[in-house]
């Protein structure tokens, strides 16, 4: 794929650099689930921080350049990408900058504690989206139905990722580990949720609630 061959290239101009000290790969590629249709998303870390966008032959190329502090700070308020790193891949790491970020989000998932802000204002939402389901199937609203999920599928997601303790990852990222938990609605929730319809919809949705 063309994408692999850009992505060497661009490897090769990070390397040029002497004040490169790593190269770390996230997205689909580095988890092997890359298609023709993939962008690449690429953090460099270097002595400032900054972000570049490009495209090269119809291929989007997003590159983060990153310090190793702002990384460390990002993770005390975007919990989210911690994933990034626990699901990504080190290409080069000169100093052993990367290996120390990898590791400590990984211990950030673990020792992770859901808050109780977050946890008051998704339980709220959850509560509120039960009624209304309970009321739209009484009246056999199925176009209610899809207007509610539709509007509450990023809190439903983030209800599912609160009982795992756990913060939710980055949208594409969600659609590829959702399955992982050890508290889920059932196998596939997420595919669930996206294609079911009508009163069945509705009926899945209150069961995980």
């Amino acid at each position: 794929m063309k994408i692999h061959t850009i992505f060497e290239n661009k490897i090769a101009e990070f390397t040029c650099d002497p004040l490169v000290q790593g190269i770390f790969l996230t997205g689909s590629m580095a988890r092997g689930t890359e298609t023709e249709y993939s962008d690449l998303d690429i953090i460099v870390i270097y002595p400032e921080n900054r972000v570049v966008e490009e495209v090269r032959d119809g291929v989007p190329i997003e590159t983060h350049y990153n310090t190793y502090k702002s990384i460390i700070d990002r993770f005390k308020w975007d919990s989210g990408s911690l994933y990034l790193y626990v699901y990504g891949k080190i290409i080069m790491d000169s100093d052993g900058t990367l290996q120390k970020i990898v590791a400590e989000a990984k211990q950030m998932l673990v020792d992770y504690k859901v808050d109780d802000e977050r946890k008051d204002f998704v339980t709220h939402k959850m509560q509120a989206l039960k009624e209304k389901l309970t009321a739209a199937i009484k009246l056999n609203d199925t176009l209610k139905i899809s207007y509610l999920i539709h509007n509450n599928f990023k809190h439903v997601v983030d209800y599912v990722y609160m009982q795992n303790s756990l913060p939710v990852p980055p949208q594409g990222l969600t659609y590829e580990i959702y399955d992982n938990l050890t508290v889920k609605p059932s196998d596939r929730w997420v595919e669930r949720l996206l294609t079911l319809k009508g009163i069945e919809l509705a009926e899945y949705v209150l069961r995980a609630i």
